[in-house]
């Protein structure tokens, strides 16, 4: 029995010690404090009891503590274990006692005493005796020199200033400055600092760099109370950045874990896949945590592209309303908040081109943010890449069959392809087309603001390799980039080498326009008369002045004369009409012309007017059959034109109403009432509106709009002002009234008729432009059954105002809308 007993007692005492031993020490922690100088790091070792009971641990004397570091790659480049003789001294601490152990010094050398390179190294602090570390990263940076074609830049990434709690980061992009490639291989080591701490590495992943081209190397996120930063970068370079407001650290609950997830089609999207994303918080601690929310914008998302400029916002497709919620997220739960599925289109519209971004999902109460990057890839241009266009310039050496593109400095660039241009060599009868500046690289590739010049070679070969005729050719070019640059000139091939001249294309044009202007049309109008100049107001154009007549003998205006004529467009510029400036005609051929009517009494005679010869008195059988011909025709006439002149058509629907008995019998309502609101509040956001655009942005019928107008007419709320064809409404206050010269009258941006040609011809452009099609003049005039002369009269106003550019494509001069009438489209309802 007792010898049992003895061993049992003997069994456990060899189990215990040991758990006794190891409960003295498991309760120790080792701390580092590091102070880091150009010569050397200063690291104090002290030890602490963080246990609720005594600590016994053993140490060695002959070395105390000792040094262990190893590289980025986990590679150990010294170890001074080999100092420690392997001597014991007891040591006893205290709940909560620290032990000051000793100060290490590490002079940035490995154990043969080799300085070490710059980079990121780990410092293990080693208690002798017991082996008890702790471990902190430094980083060793070091003055470097970099090729001098390579150029560091910061910028702020921040969504705007009215957020002043919103996070701000750091965007550090690389850009080559150069005309040639640099290799990134041989880039030393380096480190981006910010107010002289450590923040990040600025070695780029990959290991070249295209001419001119610029890549990101982060987004790293700021913490600062002051104005601004200092940043540099491995002792290179130094630059101030003034912050938009100081930066605050987020209250988030430390415990919750904020993360994105992406839908089925992941985060590396093409063509037309959604990017589809839910904003995650997970809580990974072991006690409820709480969440507070004042508004229904909980979770928002928002994109930065390379240089860290906003493409994509949920702010702009959404509305936050106040209103309080609170969420308890229990251990290991998670809270979700779903997204909107985004297309890769930006704020403007447009499709973004091909690459990678930051994509941010941020929690605004509570300042925290977390990033994912989002690969995109769309083989298609951008929709909106036709109004993106930047004028390029070229020079052509036709001997050496050399030529150059050049671009200003215009911003960005993003390339979406291997190759870098598309070009096309043709003439009427022979057209060859290629790309050049390729490389073996694909992926986007964004070009810097520093312009660039290009030089290219060609040959005048068909695809057979037979050398082409001599003869006058067109050579375009347009870079497969967003914004396109395109270029194009003219040029005289000679086989046997002689010098060869460029087109005039000014010329070339004039002469086209001078061959269009021979163009008959037909215009229907009548005659005003304003001083010497006489104007012939027409459905067809608007106002017109008046030049010539050719071959008409005895012939000119009369005012209020209402008549149909054979025109062209004229050079002359009649005596009074020097400063009208509209479109001058020259009258070809009368085809038709009707008096004003004027109602006489007890008449027994018509007297026609013959444009050749005197009046003629006819008999009363066949007066009364022309007069009513005559009147017939005039009516017909007349109806054409008032439907087209606003000035005419208001005041004929005015009195087809009152005709009709329909004015004097209506009743108030209070649906009138709402329409006449409906119609200030739209003035009063739109002052200028003109009558067809108020009828078809408020839905009205002419009768309709026409009689409230009256209405807010005779209660002095609006007033008109003729313009041209148009009539245009204006609220009456104060600033605007009736007395304003029409130059201090405001506008609408853009208020086109649908139905009128101009209307017809934007839309037409606009449904064109984004199958990325661009017709000519003459594909115009076909399509819209119209002469082509009084389309090119139509696109020249429509230039004039900003809406409609020219550019030559091959050897044709095409039409697409401006970036400022896409805009406006799409911001009016047309």
């Amino acid at each position: 029995m007792g010898g049992r007993l003895a061993a049992a007692i003997l069994l456990v005492s060899l189990l215990v010690l040991p758990a006794i031993s190891a409960s003295g020490t498991s309760d120790l922690s080792v701390k580092l404090e590091i102070e880091q100088t150009d010569e050397s790091v200063l690291i104090d070792v002290i030890l602490e009891n963080v246990g609720n009971s005594q600590a016994n641990l053993d140490t060695d004397p002959s070395c105390d503590a000792y040094l262990q570091i190893y590289d980025s790659d986990g590679n150990q480049i010294r170890d001074d274990s080999s100092e420690c003789r392997g001597q014991s001294r007891g040591l006893d601490l205290s709940p909560s006692q620290s032990v000051f152990i000793e100060t290490l010094t590490w002079d940035y050398t490995d154990s043969d005493g080799e300085v070490v390179d710059a980079g990121i190294y780990e410092i293990f602090g080693i208690v002798a005796g017991e082996e008890i570390y702790s471990s902190e990263e430094i980083t060793v940076i070091k003055p470097i020199t970099i090729d001098e074609n390579l150029e560091v830049v910061f910028s702020l990434t921040y969504r705007d200033e009215t957020a002043p709690n919103g996070p701000i980061f750091l965007t550090t992009n690389l850009v080559n400055t150069a005309d040639e490639e640099v290799s990134l291989s041989n880039l030393p080591w380096c480190m981006v600092q910010i107010d002289a701490k450590s923040s990040h590495s600025c070695n780029p992943s990959q290991e070249r760099i295209a001419p001119h081209e610029k890549i990101l190397i982060s987004h790293q996120r700021i913490f600062s109370t002051s104005e601004s930063i200092e940043v540099e970068i491995s002792g290179v370079k130094t630059e101030t950045l003034i912050l938009p407001y100081p930066t605050v650290v987020p209250v988030l609950d430390e415990q919750l874990e904020l993360s994105i997830v992406a839908g089925e089609n992941g985060f590396v999207l093409s063509e037309s896949q959604l990017l589809e994303t839910e904003v995650v918080l997970t809580n990974s601690g072991d006690s409820d945590s709480i969440l507070e929310f004042s508004d229904n914008c909980r979770a928002e998302l928002w994109m930065v592209d390379i240089s860290g400029q906003v493409v994509k916002d949920s702010r702009f497709s959404r509305e936050c309303s106040q209103i309080g919620v609170e969420y308890l997220v229990a251990p290991s739960e998670e809270l979700r908040f779903t997204q909107p599925d985004w297309s890769f289109t930006d704020t403007q519209g447009c499709s973004i081109p091909s690459g990678e971004y930051t994509l941010f999902a941020e929690l605004p109460e509570f300042r925290a943010i977390v990033s994912q990057v989002v690969s995109w890839e769309n083989p298609d241009l951008a929709k909106c890449s036709f109004w993106e266009r930047v004028q390029g310039n070229v020079e052509i050496d036709t001997g050496e069959m050399l030529f150059e593109v050049g671009i200003e400095q215009i911003g960005d660039l993003s390339w979406t392809s291997p190759c870098r241009y598309l070009i096309e060599i043709r003439n009427d009868e022979e057209s060859i087309e290629w790309r050049d500046g390729c490389d073996d690289r694909s992926g986007t590739r964004v070009i810097t603001t520093q312009g660039i010049t290009e030089v290219f070679s060609f040959s005048m070969e068909d695809p057979d390799g037979n050398e082409l005729p001599p003869g006058n050719y067109e050579m375009s070019i347009e870079s497969l980039s967003i914004p396109i640059i395109s270029a194009s000139t003219a040029f005289e091939w000679e086989i046997d080498g002689e010098e060869k001249t460029e087109q005039d294309e000014e010329i070339v044009e004039e002469e086209i326009v001078e061959e269009e202007s021979q163009e008959q049309r037909i215009l229907i109008g009548i005659w005003e008369q304003v001083g010497e100049c006489w104007t012939l107001d027409s459905r067809e154009e608007g106002l017109v002045a008046f030049s010539s007549s050719k071959g008409i003998p005895n012939w000119s205006p009369r005012s209020g004369w209402l008549g149909q004529y054979s025109v062209t467009d004229s050079n002359e510029v009649a005596q009074g009409c020097e400063e009208a400036r509209i479109l001058h005609i020259a009258i070809e051929h009368v085809h038709s012309e009707t008096p004003p009517l004027v109602e006489e009494d007890n008449q027994e005679t018509t007297v026609i007017s013959d444009p050749q010869d005197s009046a003629i008195e006819i008999s009363d059988e066949v007066t009364i059959a022309i007069s009513a011909v005559a009147t017939t025709g005039f009516l017909a006439l007349l109806v054409v034109f008032i439907a087209g002149n606003e000035s005419w058509r208001i005041p004929a629907t005015g009195a087809g109403l009152w005709l009709l008995g329909l004015i004097g019998r209506t009743n108030e309502t209070s649906d009138g009432r709402y329409q006449r609101g409906r119609l200030m509040g739209y003035l009063t956001a739109n002052p200028g509106c003109h009558f067809r655009a108020l009828m078809a942005a408020l839905s009205m019928s002419n009768g309709q709009i026409t009689h409230h107008l009256k209405i807010l007419e005779e209660e002095d709320k609006i007033w008109r002002r003729k313009d041209g064809r148009l009539v245009r409404f204006y609220p009456l206050t104060a600033e605007l009234n009736s007395d304003l010269p029409d130059n201090e009258l405001p506008l609408p941006p853009l208020s086109p008729d649908p139905n009128s040609l101009q209307g017809k011809i934007l839309k037409l452009l606009d449904d064109d432009g984004q199958l990325e099609e661009y017709p000519t003049q003459a594909e115009l005039a076909y399509r819209l059954e119209r002469s082509q002369q009084l389309i090119s009269h139509h696109l020249r106003t429509l230039q004039k105002y900003g809406l409609v550019e020219k550019k030559r494509i091959g050897i044709k001069q095409r039409y697409s809308l401006t970036k400022e009438a896409v805009f406006l489209l799409e911001t009016n309802e047309f």
